[in-house]
Formats: structure tokens, C-alpha cells, sequence
């Protein structure tokens, strides 16, 4: 599965360059809270007022059949300090979005 998701998101990266719609970038989480990412080829850091999070780099919850019963369930799946993200930059915009970790 996550091969097909590492494929998935190669090619969102490449249609999204090959059209000049969005940048690129590569961070590393400096701070889980309040979230700061540094992004090197900008010089400097994003604070968490210019990022949005994709939900499955949060914490929520899932609603699961586990012996029959429903039960929610949380998933702890924030993001930690020394992580490596993928974020995409709209063009022209000041917000990006955190799509994924990468090793």
C-alpha cells in the first residue's frame, strides 16, 4: 500500500510542477508545538499560521468494529520535531500545505 501512495503522490508532484501551478518543498519539523517548519531552500522557517496540515498528519479519530462493537478509536499520528515533510506552495501564495512525511 504504501508503495501505491509513494506513486500516487510522484505523480501529483509532477503534474503539478509540469503545469506551473504549485512549488515543491522540502522541511524538517523544528517544533510539533505550535508546529514550525524550517524549509531550506527558503532560508528560513513557515509558522504554523502559514501551514495546513493534511488530517492523516494529525491526531483524530476512527469509528472501528473491533469484536463486533463499535468503538472509537484514536490515532495518534501528529507530526514530531526532526521529521521530514513534503509541503506544496500554491503559486503567488503565501500558504502551503503539508501533504506527507518522506524519508
Amino acid at each position: 500500500m504504501r508503495d501505491w501512495m509513494d506513486g500516487m503522490v510522484a505523480l501529483a508532484i509532477n503534474a503539478l510542477e509540469e503545469r506551473g501551478m504549485a512549488d515543491v518543498f522540502y522541511g524538517t519539523v523544528t517544533s510539533a508545538s505550535p508546529l514550525q517548519i524550517a524549509v531550506e531552500e527558503l532560508k528560513g522557517s513557515l509558522s504554523a499560521s502559514q501551514l495546513r496540515v493534511a488530517g492523516h498528519l494529525t491526531d483524530y479519530q476512527v469509528e472501528m468494529l473491533v469484536e463486533g462493537k463499535r468503538q472509537k478509536v484514536t490515532v495518534y499520528n501528529h507530526l514530531n520535531a526532526g521529521e521530514k515533510v513534503l509541503l506544496f506552495q500554491r503559486r503567488g501564495a503565501q500558504q502551503y500545505v503539508v501533504l506527507d512525511r518522506y524519508s
